[in-house]
């Protein structure tokens, strides 16, 4: 496997995990504040009182846009640090 593939890789799956960190601590906890519970295979609220809150698309398209720019950035750091010592 080419050394660049590698890096990419474990910056994906870090940038992944991040992700899946911020959108939990903004959106799903957001959601169980307000006593609701969240629907993950459709994306929404649900609160007690049977109200669906739909969740942004716009702030969606900004996790994938920030997602795809730190698996790069991170990615050409882990190449730097790790690249120099072999």
């Amino acid at each position: 496997m080419n050394k660049k593939t590698l890096y990419f890789l474990i910056s994906a799956a870090i940038s992944v995990t991040l992700i899946l960190w911020l959108i939990k601590q903004t959106v799903v906890d957001k959601c169980t504040a307000q006593r609701g519970t969240f629907n993950y295979d459709l994306g929404h609220c649900v609160l007690t009182t049977g109200e669906i809150v739909k969740g942004n698309s716009y702030l969606l398209a900004l996790y994938f846009i920030g997602a795809v720019l730190l698996t790069y950035f991170l990615a050409k750091a882990i190449q730097r640090i790790f690249g120099k010592t072999q």
